[in-house]
């Protein structure tokens, strides 16, 4: 294999020069300091070179050596056509003599020897060694460039040498080289991984992708995904169809239009498939029982919804533990007592009329505390649930955790999404769901690896937490996740928009990273800081197209942290084609 691809010649580069870049952020601990190593290398001017150096791509920088030449591997991170004589034109000059001038550099690009380019390129931590025909790529973080050195671009071969997982499972197509990126999922999946990109970028397409790739090839895991917004019970449907349920806490009464109008459903979906296609789909999911009911119903004690009220500052809460304690005392009921056995006692109905008066109170007022209302509305659902007044067909968190943890052969369906578009009552079942698999699996390891997909991210791990809308209890559920979760076989992968406002621990425990689109500086070096790559690569981020992204991963490419450019796998294409191959 030749690990040098010279455009049949045209390629003659050197390197001009050579500077270490630091970038100082504060941040809320302090201050961080990045650093790269930035080199410019000046090519003979040729538009095929240009064109190709437009696109992601690697250079190499020979380095001599007492045992051998060795290479720098460098990535490019922006090109500048440039023509000597554009150096001297000044901007006081004539207009029609500038303008004849600039008839002339137009007319004589790559006519002479005045025209160049520049190619701005970070240096990634990796040399290649040229041996016997063969060559290997090895970390060194400490080596110097030497500044007129020789240049080369990566072929394809030696691209593929670098990052390719051979056997690996392909997650996209390298942009530049049109070659499959191939990783281990395995590694992809155990040690966490996160979405990142703006709005309409394609992010749930990628998770998509992914969670299609861990139930085809990963066979002893289930995957649980976390869905608020409604993308991915159908973005999954033929999945779900094939081994899977959608658990909710809405009531769809079997009606189909009532369960796709809860959905978002892309119009390029709607272009690829009818939504006659999807509606019998969806038919099929119900008669199928894949449609099942999520219950809230706690399985504490009520002594543990008093501490809910009491840690509340607003008098409305306190009073409502006064009561509720003072109905239990007068009874001789234990605080203790749990909530499903409260259900069968006399005091019953007389706790369910206090919660329904506070409710009424809260609602009366000027300003709503909605915050206080939606706890009071849920600690009311739970009693209602407990005592027959609601459905009790729905699985608990707790229940759903022990059904996921089951062998994969006990008859639970691979794929569960969980449609919660209640945020707080989503944050109340991640964060009971997390909790219940770690206490299951410090019992016993046995049983199925588990991957949670948490959309929407920001919702569940922002920086700043609060006790009543449950931000405190579902944060360090999920940093439990990612920092505890590998050695339990719990493993995370997370999907947001608004980098800067996630809990940054957190993002510090992924180890592989999918960054689209981020126009907003800050969000790229917080990927950065946690990524461990030069802030000048994530800044090409700014624009990428949709379905584009910059794929970083300490553990599932076959060297650790190269930035790689991939466009991603269309689910829609799958979806659609799936749901018509069933139908």
């Amino acid at each position: 294999m030749n690990p040098f691809d010279d455009l049949n010649g045209f390629f003659k580069a050197r390197l001009k020069s050579s500077q270490i870049k630091e970038r100082t952020y504060m941040v809320r601990e302090g201050s961080i300091t990045l650093s790269s190593m930035l080199g410019i290398f000046e090519a003979e001017f040729n538009i095929r070179v240009l064109n190709r150096l437009e696109k992601p791509c690697f250079i190499a920088s020979r380095r001599y050596g007492g045992d051998g030449d060795v290479y720098l591997i460098y990535e490019v991170v922006g090109v500048k056509p440039v023509h000597y004589q554009l150096l001297s034109m000044s901007p006081n000059m004539p207009r029609t003599l500038r303008l004849d001038f600039l008839e002339k550099i137009d007319k004589s690009w790559g006519a002479s020897e005045d025209t160049w380019i520049d190619i701005y390129s970070v240096y990634i931590g990796y040399v290649m060694r040229v041996r016997d025909g063969d060559f290997v790529f090895e970390r060194n973080e400490t080596i110097s460039p030497l500044e007129g050195a020789d240049a080369k671009l990566l072929s394809i071969d030696a691209v593929d040498r670098l990052v390719n997982v051979h056997g690996g499972v392909a997650i996209g197509v390298m942009e530049g080289f049109g070659k499959e990126l191939t990783v281990n999922l395995e590694k992809l999946v155990k040690y966490h991984g996160g979405v990142f990109g703006f709005t309409g970028v394609g992010k749930s397409n990628i998770t998509s992708v992914i969670v299609r790739k861990v139930f085809e090839y990963m066979h002893d895991t289930r995957i649980v995904v976390i869905d608020t917004a409604g993308e991915y019970s159908v973005g999954l449907l033929d999945l779900i169809l094939k081994d899977g349920a959608v658990y909710t806490t809405e009531e769809f009464n079997q009606n189909v239009e009532s369960f796709l109008s809860s959905q978002v459903i892309p119009e390029t979906l709607l272009e690829k498939i009818s939504i006659n296609i999807l509606e019998e789909s969806v038919q099929k999911l119900f008669s199928k029982g894949r449609v099942r009911r999520i219950s809230m119903e706690a399985e504490g004690s009520v002594e543990e919804v008093i501490q809910l009220l009491e840690e509340e500052d607003r008098a409305e809460a306190k009073n409502l533990a006064l009561d509720i304690k003072h109905l239990l005392r007068t009874r001789n009921v234990p605080l203790s007592t749990s909530i499903r056995e409260i259900a069968d006692h006399e005091v019953y109905g007389e706790i369910l009329s206090r919660i329904g008066s506070c409710q009424d109170d809260l609602r009366r007022l000027r300003f709503p505390p909605e915050k206080l209302i939606s706890k009071i509305n849920y600690i009311a659902r739970i009693f209602e649930e407990a005592g027959g007044k609601t459905e009790k067909h729905g699985l608990t968190p707790e229940l759903l955790a022990s059904r996921l943890i089951s062998p994969v052969n006990s008859g639970f369906g691979k794929l569960t999404v969980v449609y919660i578009p209640d945020v707080y009552d989503a944050r109340m079942f991640t964060s009971r769901l997390i909790n219940r698999l770690f206490s299951e699996r410090k019992r016993s390891i046995q049983g199925a690896r588990i991957l949670i997909v948490v959309d929407e991210a920001q919702e569940f791990i922002p920086d700043r937490v609060a006790r009543e809308d449950y931000t405190y209890d579902v944060n360090i559920a999920v940093e439990r996740l990612l920092r505890q979760g590998r050695k339990y076989r719990l493993h995370g992968w997370i999907s947001t928009q608004r980098v800067a406002h996630l809990n940054v621990n957190a993002i510090q425990q992924i180890q592989s990273f999918f960054t689209g689109t981020l126009p907003r500086e800050y969000d790229r070096r917080v990927i950065a800081e946690a990524a461990g790559i030069s802030p000048d690569i994530l800044d090409k981020t700014a624009y990428l197209d949709v379905g584009e992204w910059l794929f970083i991963s300490f553990r599932a490419t076959k060297l650790r942290n190269v930035p790689v450019f991939i466009k991603a796998e269309d689910n829609e294409n799958i979806l659609s084609a799936r749901l018509k191959e069933t139908l």
